[in-house]
């Protein structure tokens, strides 16, 4: 799913020197920045589109279920299949038999889907209560996660393989054919189940990366292999990993440690529809929903902001300036509390004009939820550019740590407030921002805490088979 304002906690330090590709689309043309941005913007606004036909032409009670449906999906997705597009980008290009590469990373990808297929098995009863038990729904949710194995192997295998820009189109493809498959639905049926619009997002899905297949395949040389990688910098593989072999076990080994941090990501960011689809307001998850997507409007602002800040931590880091790396956080921090203050009062006086707008049905929450929502999206960036700051550090365990403690915050508050009596909106709303500003300050604290580390003067040389605790 070509969710664009999902943010990357698994996303490279930085990305290799990739040779220009030609691409035989529209994109094929532009850089690759620009082209990756451009069509990220499509995949955003297209959203906006997609569920003004969700909202207009698919009953209320379906609606609910739908938006249960669209959020465990991003969460099956992303938190499960994102590290592995992120390895593949990051390896692929260093390895001498490209082809071994991705016949390991499919491996993966089949055993990571064959486990999120048992886990939706095993968790089907609860599950289907979300999905208004409906066995169509559920059906397409086992889909989503077997596509999606397909859906991120491809974008990986792209990246790696230096073709930035086709990782764009797929971007850029799957949105317009989301729309034009939804606005088929549509102008077929007039009013269109959940089941049924569950395809506009499961066959987009497919084929928008099925046909970059031939691609990945073809006999284009290499990636060229970047710089960091023979310095040990966060690019870099870990020492002793470099070009040891295909063996799927080994990859595994290494995406452990990411899966912890995507997610937590993607169950911190997608969960509040779920937990308003259980409560007794479940009659707002699709109104939700749609308000939460134009509140997360800044986290677009992720995209390239990590491709224009987390490169160059990732040379001050490897330069062995640390202490650059924070200061530079320190002004982000900044940036990020005004862009909460002034985004904030302008969701709250324009937000409502616009949801009833595009949404006459479902209609708008109040002006303080919305507010806080978009509080909540810029602590959530925060997060994000910090945790991966940690990586660029090298210092892994610190992100993972962030975004399971973010998790676990947000699960304790949404407890804490419901209880008391806050509501489903609110409880959700209070949760998802405590929760990122909490990671979001551990983050920042255990980064601080590595640089000084790094800044502490040794009494004694350091030996060859000298080590160091990471924690």
């Amino acid at each position: 799913m070509a969710d664009a304002w999902q943010g990357d906690p698994a996303l490279p330090a930085h990305s290799p020197r990739q040779p220009r590709a030609r691409v035989g689309a529209a994109l094929g043309s532009l850089p690759s920045g620009v082209a990756v941005v451009g069509a990220s913007a499509l995949a955003g606004l297209a959203v906006f589109g997609y569920f003004a036909l969700l909202d207009r032409h698919v009953g209320a009670d379906d609606q609910e279920h739908f938006a249960a449906f669209y959020s465990l999906s991003l969460i099956l997705g992303f938190g499960a299949f994102l590290p592995l597009e992120a390895e593949l980008a990051r390896t692929l290009g260093r390895r001498r038999e490209v082809s071994a590469g991705l016949r390991e990373g499919a491996l993966v990808a089949a055993a990571v889907a064959a486990v999120v297929v048992a886990l939706v098995l095993l968790a089907a009863p609860p599950l289907l209560g979300q999905l208004g038990d409906s066995g169509w729904l559920l059906a397409a949710t086992l889909g989503v996660a077997a596509v999606s194995a397909l859906q991120f192997w491809v974008r990986g295998a792209l990246l790696g393989r230096g073709r930035p820009r086709a990782f764009a189109a797929t971007l850029a493809l799957d949105s317009v054919l989301r729309l034009a498959v939804a606005g088929l639905l549509v102008l077929l049926l007039g009013t269109v189940s959940a089941a049924t619009f569950s395809l506009s997002l499961l066959l987009p899905l497919l084929l928008a990366h099925a046909v970059f297949v031939p691609l990945v395949l073809g006999r284009r040389a290499p990636a060229v292999p970047d710089a960091g990688a023979e310095e040990g910098s966060v690019q870099g593989a870990p020492d002793g990993e470099r070009d040891q072999g295909s063996h799927p076990f080994r990859m595994i080994r290494r995406l452990l440690p990411l899966f912890a941090a995507t997610a937590s990501a993607q169950v911190l960011l997608n969960a509040p529809v779920l937990l308003i689809n259980a409560g007794p307001q479940s009659e707002q998850a699709a109104a939700f929903l749609y308000a939460f997507t134009l509140a997360r409007i800044p986290l677009f602002m992720a995209v390239p902001v990590q491709g224009a800040v987390v490169p160059p931590m990732a040379a001050m880091v490897a330069a062995g300036r640390t202490q650059a790396v924070v200061a530079t956080l320190v002004k982000v921090a900044a940036g990020l509390a005004v862009l909460a203050v002034v985004a904030g009062a302008g969701v709250a006086l324009l937000g409502p004009a616009v949801l009833v707008t595009l949404y006459p049905n479902a209609g708008s929450p109040p002006r303080l939820d919305l507010a806080l929502m978009v509080v909540g999206v810029c602590a959530h960036i925060g997060l994000l550019l910090t945790a991966q700051a940690n990586v660029a550090a090298g210092h892994h365990r610190g992100s993972g740590i962030a975004w399971v403690t973010a998790l676990v915050t947000a699960a304790l508050t949404y407890l804490v407030v419901d209880r008391a009596g806050g509501g489903a909106l609110l409880s959700v709303e209070l949760a998802f921002a405590l929760g990122s500003g909490v990671g979001w300050a551990l983050a920042m604290v255990l980064l601080l805490r590595h640089a000084r580390r790094d800044a502490l003067p040794t009494s004694e040389p350091t030996s060859p088979t000298s080590t160091r605790d990471d924690a």
